[in-house]
C-alpha cells in the first residue's frame, strides 16, 4: 500500500533510532528475548503474534471481570501499574524494532497471520522541532489552521457579528506559546502535501509506521 505520503518518503532522511540511554534498553530486550528463545532471530509471523499479543484486544479486555481488575489494582497500585506499563512499551518497542527489521529482511511490507489478522509496515512524515524560537516566531506569524501568513488569511469565522481571527496577535504569549506534537505534525504533513517547505525550525523525516488490522 503506498499510501498518499508515497511521494515523498524518499526525498525525506531517515528517523534515527530513539534515545540512546532508552534504545540501549530495548537492545537489551531483544538480546534477552532472543538469548530465552535460543535464537539468533525470530521469523516474522512470530513477531506479528507477539506485537498483536502486546498491543492486546478489545475482546481481552471485556472478558475480564471487574473484580479481578480490581484485585489488581490493589496488588499493584498506580505506581505498580505505571512500572508494569513501561516494561509492556519497552518490549512493544523492542518486538516492534525486530518486526520491522525482520519485515526488511523478508522483503516485504504486509503479512497476515491467522487468528490475529493483517500487520504492515509503511512509512510516514514525522516532524521535529528543531528551533524552538523559530517555531514560535512562524505560529505567531501563520494560521494555524491553514498554514499562510496570517495576513493571508486573518479571519475563520463570524461570531455574534464579530470577526474571529485565527492568527491573534500573540506577542504576549512569545516565550510559552507551544502547539501539540500532534497538531506541528498535522500541520506539517499538509504542507509537505501541498508542496511546501516545513514550518520554520521544524525539519520533516521519514518515520516507519506500523499498522494492526485484526481480523474478524
Amino acid at each position: 500500500m503506498a499510501g498518499k505520503y508515497a511521494h515523498l518518503i524518499d526525498k525525506l532522511p531517515r528517523l534515527m533510532d530513539n534515545e540512546p540511554a532508552y534504545q540501549e534498553k530495548v537492545e537489551a530486550v531483544k538480546k534477552a528475548m532472543l538469548e530465552e528463545a535460543g535464537v539468533n532471530f525470530f521469523p516474522a509471523h512470530q513477531l506479528v503474534k507477539g506485537y498483536e499479543a502486546l498491543r492486546g484486544t478489545k475482546e481481552s479486555k471485556e472478558l475480564c471481570p471487574e473484580n479481578v481488575i480490581e484485585a489488581i489494582i490493589r496488588q499493584f497500585g498506580k505506581e505498580g501499574l505505571e512500572e508494569i506499563v513501561k516494561e509492556v512499551n519497552l518490549r512493544l518497542e523492542a518486538v516492534t524494532q525486530m518486526m520491522v527489521d525482520q519485515f526488511e529482511v523478508e522483503d516485504t511490507t504486509s503479512l497476515t497471520v491467522e487468528g490475529v489478522g493483517n500487520v504492515r509496515t509503511q512509512y510516514e512524515p514525522y516532524a521535529k522541532v528543531e528551533d524552538k524560537d523559530k517555531f514560535r516566531l512562524w505560529c505567531i506569524n501563520h494560521c494555524q489552521t491553514c498554514g499562510k501568513p496570517k495576513d493571508q488569511h486573518p479571519v475563520i469565522d463570524q461570531v455574534e457579528g464579530e470577526s474571529v481571527m485565527v492568527c491573534r496577535n500573540a506577542a504576549t504569549l512569545e516565550n510559552s506559546l507551544q502547539l501539540w506534537p500532534s497538531t506541528m505534525n498535522a500541520i506539517t504533513k499538509e504542507r509537505l502535501l501541498a508542496g511546501l517547505p516545513e514550518p520554520d525550525g521544524v525539519t520533516a523525516f521519514a518515520k516507519v509506521k506500523v499498522v494492526l488490522t485484526r481480523g474478524k
